[in-house]
């Protein structure tokens, strides 16, 4: 040391005497206890850290190790899904085969049907017509003709005038209807 600052310290020393001292040996003693503190706390922060890391890691793995346990069920389940799902469209199709095929047997069947009724109602239909007009040409052969009739019911009434002398013309009763 220079002698500048040996004269200083004994100023010092004689100003504030064994205080500073004490004081610079207690700063020292805290800095040696707080690098101490901090070293320890340090550790421990370290050592919480590693621990919380290790947890935090395990939970990691264990809910990976969940979700991948999950992941795979739910993949099981939609794989059997669309299994159920291709069922259920093939026995869909099959129904529909079936249904298309019943569909067509039974129109075929209701168009027969319709054949034969048509065809049976026509026949009808036909034996009808004959038989009305047989017996429309019957009642036109079994009519009298007007004229015909006509001299029939003069010529009766004619006899009629000739067997009764007697009787008047008043008494004969006159024919207003006309036979068609």
């Amino acid at each position: 040391m220079t002698k500048e600052t040996e004269n200083i310290s004994k100023i010092r020393d004689i100003l504030f005497g064994n205080n500073l001292t004490e004081l610079e040996k207690r700063v020292a003693k805290t800095e040696v206890f707080l690098r101490d503190e901090i070293t320890s706390l340090d550790e421990k922060l370290g050592n919480r850290f590693d621990e919380l890391k290790s947890a935090a890691k395990e939970s990691f793995t264990t809910l990976d190790s969940r979700l991948q346990t999950e992941k795979e069920k739910r993949e099981a389940e939609i794989v059997q899904i669309r299994e159920e799902f291709s069922q259920v469209r093939q026995s869909v199709r099959q129904l529909d085969e079936k249904f298309s095929g019943e569909l067509g047997t039974i129109k075929q069947w209701l168009t027969e049907q319709q054949d034969s009724l048509s065809k049976q109602h026509q026949k009808t239909i036909n034996d009808l017509k004959s038989q009305l007009f047989g017996q429309v040409d019957d009642l036109r052969q079994s009519k009298v003709e007007r004229s015909a009739l006509a001299v029939l019911l003069s010529e009766i009434a004619m006899q009629l005038v000739e067997k009764e002398p007697s009787s008047s013309e008043s008494d004969v009763p006159e024919t207003t209807d006309s036979v068609e």
